[in-house]
């Protein structure tokens, strides 16, 4: 709930700077996190030859999926950001 709020503040923020590198912050988690979690993957594969259980497989495909959605999210705010800095500093012919 906190990180909704936290993403409305920004999105009202007056500087759309802070709402651009917030967005490229979450692309570049996002990015890390599905690297670690798909080389942690990748290790347990190559050296067991398969996850064991159903639980542990579940668990690496939801945080992959955790990670891609913080991406998604991020590019959402990264558009939005300059977009509003473009048509901050463009206004359209009147």
């Amino acid at each position: 709930m906190l990180g909704g709020i936290r993403i409305g503040l920004l999105s009202g923020a007056k500087n759309k700077k802070i709402v651009t590198i917030a967005g490229a912050a979450l692309i570049a988690v996002g990015v890390a996190g599905m690297i670690a979690i798909g080389s942690q993957a990748s290790d347990i594969l190559t050296t067991r030859g398969e996850f064991g259980s159903p639980d542990l497989a579940r668990s690496y495909f939801y945080s992959e999926y955790a990670f891609m959605f913080a991406i998604v999210g991020g590019l959402v705010l990264l558009v939005f950001g300059l977009v509003s800095m473009q048509r901050k500093n463009n206004p359209p012919p009147q």
